[in-house]
C-alpha cells in the first residue's frame, strides 16, 4: 500500500512537472499580454491622469504588451504555423488527412533534405520515446520528465513498423497509434483515445480531442526530398479548443517541430553523405604474390 502511494505520488508530481514545463511560459505569456490589454484600456479611460501616465515606464510596456498578439497575427503566425512551406503544400492533400476531416487547427511545416526518400525513411520510422526519439531538443524534453534521448544512427531493430504500433511520447504512455505506412512515402499517427486506448472514431459525451501527425516524402531530384510535417486538431467545442490550443500550444509546438525537421534533416544528410563516400573509396589493391593464396 505505502508503495503503490508513493509511485501515485510520483505520477502526480511528473505530470505536474510535465505540465508546467509544457505549458508555464505560454501561460505567463497570455496572462502578460492580457494584463497588458487591461491596463492600457484603463489608461487610456482615464483621461484626467494622462500626462502623469506618459512619463511613466510601465504605461509604455503595457501598451507594447497589449500589442503582441496583434504583431504575431499579422506578422509572425502564418509563418510560425507553416514554416517551411510553399503555398501549394499548405493547402494539398496529404496522408491522414481523412482521419480529422474537419480540424479547428492545423500546421503544415516542410523542409529539403539533400538525400533520397529512401536514406530520409529510417530515421522516421524509428521515431518515439522508447526508441530513436524525436530528434528535437531532447533537454526541454527530458526537463519535463519525458526521457527522450535522440538516436544518432539508424537502428535495424526499429525499422519494421506497422499500423497499429503504439508510439509513446512520454514513459510508458502509449500516446499515440500508426495509422498509415507507406515506406519511404508517409507515416502516419493518431491521438488515441486516453480511456479505450483505440484510435478515437466517435465523441464521447459531446467532448473530445483527436489529432494526427503526419510525415510525408516526396523526392524532388535523384538525390532531394521535400518532407512535409503536418499536424490536425480536431475535436468538441472546436472554438474552444481551438482558442486553448493557439494560446497555449501553438508557439512551444512550432519550437521544438521545427527543432525536429532540422535534426532529421541533419542527420540524413549525413548519414548519405557518409554512406555515398564509403561507396567511392577505392578498393585496395590486391598484391600479386598474395593474389592467389
Amino acid at each position: 500500500m505505502a508503495d503503490q502511494r508513493r509511485r501515485n505520488s510520483g505520477g502526480a508530481l511528473s505530470t505536474i512537472r510535465s505540465t508546467g514545463v509544457t505549458f508555464g511560459p505560454s501561460l505567463v505569456l497570455d496572462a502578460f499580454v492580457v494584463a497588458s490589454a487591461l491596463a492600457t484600456a484603463r489608461h487610456l479611460a482615464d483621461r484626467t491622469n494622462q500626462d502623469n501616465y506618459s512619463s511613466r515606464m510601465w504605461p509604455q510596456v503595457t501598451a507594447l504588451g497589449a500589442l503582441i498578439p496583434w504583431v504575431y497575427m499579422v506578422g509572425l503566425r502564418s509563418r510560425v504555423v507553416h514554416w517551411g512551406s510553399r503555398a501549394d503544400e499548405i493547402s494539398r492533400y496529404l496522408p491522414g488527412d481523412e482521419l480529422v476531416p474537419d480540424p479547428v487547427w492545423q500546421s503544415t511545416r516542410s523542409i529539403t533534405i539533400q538525400a533520397p526518400p529512401g536514406a530520409v525513411w529510417p530515421w522516421l520510422a524509428q521515431m518515439g520515446q522508447d526508441r530513436g526519439g524525436l530528434y528535437s531538443y531532447d533537454w526541454m524534453e527530458n526537463l519535463a520528465g519525458l526521457q527522450f534521448h535522440s538516436a544518432d544512427r539508424i537502428h535495424p531493430e526499429w525499422q519494421d513498423v506497422k499500423v497499429g504500433d503504439p508510439v509513446r511520447l512520454a514513459p510508458d504512455q502509449d500516446t499515440l497509434v500508426v495509422a498509415r505506412v507507406e515506406p519511404e512515402h508517409a507515416l502516419v499517427w493518431h491521438i488515441l483515445n486516453p480511456v479505450s486506448h483505440q484510435p478515437l472514431d466517435r465523441p464521447l459525451a459531446g467532448h473530445y480531442a483527436d489529432a494526427t501527425w503526419a510525415f510525408v516524402l516526396q523526392a524532388t531530384a535523384p538525390e532531394r526530398t521535400r518532407l512535409l510535417q503536418r499536424f490536425r486538431f480536431g475535436g468538441r467545442p472546436g472554438w474552444l479548443l481551438g482558442l486553448g490550443y493557439a494560446a497555449l500550444v501553438e508557439i512551444p509546438h512550432f519550437i521544438m517541430e521545427r527543432r525536429m525537421l532540422l535534426g532529421i534533416r541533419a542527420r540524413a544528410e549525413r548519414a548519405w553523405t557518409e554512406g555515398q563516400a564509403m561507396l567511392t573509396i577505392p578498393s585496395p589493391s590486391v598484391p600479386a604474390a598474395t593474389a592467389g593464396k
